[in-house]
């Protein structure tokens, strides 16, 4: 502040001097010579009445200032979350003076959307992906900007509710009036359809125009269209289709109202009946009514792993946007719950991770070492799994369960999976299967799984149980606790039903009983993108990433991954890499027959950083190339996790020493630029 009040006595004295010459001029008489140079030096500020160089102050006018929204458009009302790119528009720039109201920014924002109706709010998405509405006084750029009110987020168009288009209910009546049909299922209708009238349950009084078609039903109707009644009747006078279950259509809607056991009332409140709904006990639809559904796998969903993942991912990541990680080779698992407790943090932006102490860009492999790890640390570490190792069983831990710590296992997996990262690959394929929605044979379930020696020993006696004296002994016995477990047949069951109970006992200790925790642990996986989801529809592509069900690798297989650079033939750099080339291939039967502390799991982790393939591949083939020794030094084989390239020495031809370096190479490495 002080070298600016300087800076302006500065100028005012530099004015007043050359105001006082200027006057001097006019004034006096100076020489001939000084009052030309006077003058052109004092031309340029002349004014019109030669009033001297003083120029009037200029106003400058300032141009008000623009903002640049990205803006979205929602593609349907109803959304709450981004699941995916197909729920919105490709976002656009918007430019707009920061000046506009609202009216204004609205038509701005109609001449970039043509397709925007009239009534629509302004929305952002938070950090769990879902569509919040902007809470402002007033929706113009200015508020918008000055109150931070989308963070990071982009700006999303949702358009309202359009209470005439349609009516959603379930589980009383919908008071409708469509003109087209009226569907009904469990409740009575009456219309005077112009066209036909078919009903199926109930008795049918209508007068159409057309025909009346029914079967044991009532149908008290006029619609214009038709009226289907199953077991129901419908009370309409429909514009468009009533779709009801369970319950009554009363409704005026101009599309369609579609109810199932609920009641949308347009525009007044109105009480059902209770004799509008009842069950017909004589009717062999009950079952299916009130049956829990079995999920079957749809021939539909029938596809490979690598498709699935591949389509997940275009639907819902960010290809173009990254977030670094950093990680602690030490505490793989704290570094990653540290990562997901940022705010920054998002699941479908492509991970960077930075190891502590370690030179690597990721291009690839530390992405792939820290998941590895991770999936790791997470069998053994965060203390929710329990059993054989391969074959693990999900702990009935309260503690575990408050602390979110199965919600934590299952965001991270998900986490791992659309990044093209492993699974967890230890989850028992029974209780797989029951989450899955299955029904897996239990009978020949291991309870040696179960860590609790008083349970091993109790099923192991249903297991012995083959005579009626010992199935008498074991009601007496364990009927109480069988009966505990879900099981109350126990006392009326017979030698043949015990393989039943047995599998029934097994379902309550490793799903029924942590129920709780196997659903928080869905629930984090389906934070990222309704991953769960995926998982459930297409669950036999997916038992490689959560069971053992994956064969070992095997020498045929690490050929096959792998091409050699070789060098021109004929050249004795060529002669020099195939003497190293069959060390390699003498090493790799050496693996096989398992007469090296090394395993293939092992190789691959050494050359990818990975100990299988990846569910969607590597980006390319791997490769063996080869570099000179220069003695007297000795450099060992090394590895590029990023280029998925083994670098071998030239001329290798004692199998003592090829056998020594790899183990070495291998066993020494201690991360990325450290051996």
């Amino acid at each position: 502040m002080v070298d600016e009040n300087r800076f302006r006595r500065r100028i005012h004295e530099i004015r007043d001097r050359m105001n006082a010459q200027f006057h001097r001029l006019l004034n006096e008489d100076p020489p001939e010579e000084e009052q030309t140079a006077l003058l052109d030096r004092f031309e340029m500020f002349r004014n019109a009445s030669g009033g001297g160089p003083i120029r009037q102050r200029r106003c400058r006018v300032r141009t008000p200032r623009q903002i640049t929204f990205k803006v979205s458009m929602l593609k349907s009302a109803t959304i709450c979350h981004c699941r995916s790119n197909r729920d919105f528009t490709p976002p656009c720039r918007v430019v707009v003076r920061r000046d506009l109201n609202e009216e204004q920014f609205k038509q701005a924002l109609r001449v970039h959307f043509p397709d925007l109706p009239e009534d629509f709010e302004l929305c952002k998405v938070n950090s769990q992906q879902q569509i919040v509405p902007l809470q402002l006084e007033s929706f113009n750029p200015d508020q918008i900007h000055s109150r931070n009110a989308l963070g990071r987020s982009a700006l999303y168009i949702r358009p309202k509710v359009d209470p005439t288009s349609a009516s959603l209910a379930t589980g009383s009546g919908s008071h409708a009036a469509p003109t087209s049909a009226s569907l009904a299922t469990g409740s009575r209708s009456h219309a005077a359809p112009t066209s036909a009238s078919l009903a199926t349950g109930s008795r049918s009084h209508a007068a159409p125009t057309s025909a009346s078609l029914a079967t044991g039903s009532r149908s008290h109707a006029a619609p214009t269209s038709a009226s289907l009644a199953t077991g129901s009747g419908s009370h309409a006078a429909p514009t468009s289709a009533s779709l009801a279950t369970g319950s009554g259509s009363h409704a005026a809607p101009t599309s369609a109202s579609l109810a199932t056991g609920s009641g949308s009332h347009a525009a007044h409140t109105y009480t059902i009946p209770v004799e509008d709904f009842y069950i017909d006990s004589g009717s062999d639809i009950e079952e299916v009514l009130l049956a829990s559904p079995v999920r079957n796998n749809s021939p539909i969903l029938d596809r490979e792993l690598p498709e699935i993942l591949k389509d997940f991912c275009e639907d819902n990541l960010d290809f173009y946007s990254h977030i670094t990680v950093i990680a602690r080779r030490k505490n793989i698992l704290k570094s990653a719950c540290v990562a997901l407790s940022r705010g920054y943090f998002e699941w479908h932006k492509t991970p960077n991770i930075e190891f502590v102490g370690e030179m690597a860009e990721d291009y690839g492999g530390p992405r792939r070492e820290f998941f590895r790890l991770l999936m790791i640390e997470l069998q053994s570490n965060l203390g929710i799994f329990e059993g054989k190792p391969g074959q693990l069983l999900f702990s009935y831990d309260q503690k575990a369960l408050d602390e979110n710590k199965f919600y934590t296992a299952g965001r991270l997996m998900a986490w791992s999976i659309i990044h093209n990262g492993p699974g967890i690959k230890c989850i028992n394929k029974e209780l797989f299967m029951l989450m899955c929605g299955q029904k897996p044979d239990l009978s020949t379930f291991d309870r040696t799984n179960f860590l609790e020696n008083d349970l091993v020993e109790k099923l192991a006696k249903v297991v012995r149980c083959s005579t009626a004296e010992e199935l008498t002994e074991l009601k007496n016995s364990l009927g109480d606790w069988i009966c505990d477990c879900g099981v109350p047949n126990i006392f009326t069951a017979s030698v043949s039903d015990l393989t039943t109970v047995y599998g029934q006992l097994v379902t309550h200790y490793i799903y029924h009983r942590v129920a709780s925790m196997i659903q928080q642990f869905t629930s984090g996986l389906n934070s990222c993108g309704r991953l769960w989801e995926v998982v459930v529809n297409n669950w036999r592509a997916f038992l490689p990433l959560f069971t053992t069900t994956r064969s070992p690798l095997t020498r045929h297989d690490i050929r096959d991954l792998f091409n050699i650079v070789w060098s021109s033939p004929g050249s004795n750099r060529r002669d020099l890499e195939e003497e190293t080339v069959f060390q390699w291939e003498c090493w790799l039967m050496l693996i096989q027959e398992e007469e090296v502390g090394i395993s293939f799991e092992d190789v691959l982790v050494f050359v990818t950083a990975a100990d299988s393939v990846p569910p969607l591949g590597f980006q390319q083939k791997c490769q063996v190339e080869f570099y000179d020794q220069e003695e007297p030094t000795r450099r060992i084989p090394y590895a590029s996790t990023c280029a998925l390239t083994l670098y071998l020495p030239r001329g290798v031809s004692e199998e003592e020493e090829f056998r020594e370096l790899m183990l070495f190479a291998i066993k020494g490495s201690l991360g990325f630029g450290k051996v």
